[in-house]
Formats: C-alpha cells, structure tokens, sequence
C-alpha cells in the first residue's frame, strides 16, 4: 500500500495537536487526573486520523459512497456534541465519577469498536468483505461504532451523555436501514445483523 506522506503528516500533526489539547483540558477538569478519560480521548483522535487518513467516514460503513447528507450531518452532529457533552459534563456540570471498572469497561468498548471499524477498513480497502467479522455481523463498521458509542459516556463519566446513547444507536440503525436498501449483500450470509445477539 502506497503512503501519501502529506495526508499522513497532516493527520498526524492534527492528532498530535488535539491529544496535546485534551490533555491540557483534562488537568484543568480537577484531581485526580481523569487518566482512563484521558486514554480513551487520545485512543478515539488516534481512531479519527487512522479514519481520515483512509478517506474513511467515520460515521458510515464506506460501503455505500453518497451515504444520504442528512444522514451523514445527523451522526456527524450528534457524535462531535457527544464528545463535547461527555467532557463538559464530567467536568462542569453533574461532575460524575464512575467506579473505575466502569471506566475501564467504557475504554474497552471504544478499544474494542476501534479495532473492528479499522480492521474491517484495512480489509475492505484490500478487498471488499474480506474482514471476518462479515461472518458475524452484517455491518461490522456499524457495530464497531455502536461499542464506541457505548464506551464513551462509560469512560468519559458523563451520566448525561449515556442518556443520549439510544439516540446515537437510532441513527446508526437508521443508517443501516438505509444502506440495506442500497446495498445487495449476495456474497456474504452473516448469522447475524449489528450485534452477534441481536437479530
């Protein structure tokens, strides 16, 4: 696979930027240091450059190329003020604090929807449905983001934003929905739809 050094940089120079800045903002939220938070943050801008530097969307499965715009700017809208309302939330407003198992679970469940969504991309750019994980779920990237959904208020410790998390899986559901009646899936058979025991 050829590199192309500018987009990469570039991205790298982004992350580096933003990981820098989440890191000032996150000393700034009071002691202890929100490590975990602060860990899952980094992990997600990492996830985020790796997506743009893929010219991936991280909000579809990149199997459709024109996902509907209202589609594409209701995930991008409700995702950027998810991030947004976990922080602010942990730090300014109900100043949770979970346990920390239920930190750790949250920074799992973003790890664990990361690895799906750029696996699936790797293979895909590879070559399209390659990923196992299309004989588990029919939308692997969907369901790498519905984890990442998941994790977030979890390891952000914003009760505030787990509120929101049904509203986050509607629309990734609805883009689903709106992706099957485009796509024809005849080379795959997958057991099951987003998550192994759904469906």
């Amino acid at each position: 696979m050829k590199i192309n050094v500018s987009r990469f940089l570039w991205a790298l120079l982004v992350v580096a930027y933003f990981i820098n800045f989440f890191y000032n903002l996150f000393w700034d939220l009071g002691n202890p240091f929100p490590f975990i938070s602060f860990v899952s943050m980094a992990l997600i801008l990492l996830w985020l450059g790796t997506e743009y530097y893929f010219h991936a969307l991280f909000f579809q499965s990149n199997l459709v190329k024109n996902l509907h715009p209202l589609l594409r700017a209701a995930f991008a809208t409700f995702f950027y003020l998810f991030i947004i309302l976990s922080i602010y939330d942990m730090g300014w407003v109900l100043k949770t604090r979970f346990p920390i198992p239920i930190e750790i679970l949250g920074f799992l469940l973003i790890a664990a929807g990361i690895y799906i969504r750029v696996e699936v991309l790797i293979h895909d750019k590879k070559k399209i449905f390659s990923s196992n994980f299309y004989k588990w779920v029919k939308h692997p990237r969907y369901t790498g983001m519905i984890l990442i959904v998941i994790g977030i208020p979890l390891a952000m410790n914003s009760l505030l934003a787990l509120l929101l998390v049904p509203a986050g899986i509607i629309i990734i559901l609805v883009e689903v929905l709106y992706e099957d009646k485009i796509l024809a899936f005849n080379n795959i058979k997958p057991q099951f739809y987003i998550l192994p025991w759904i469906k």
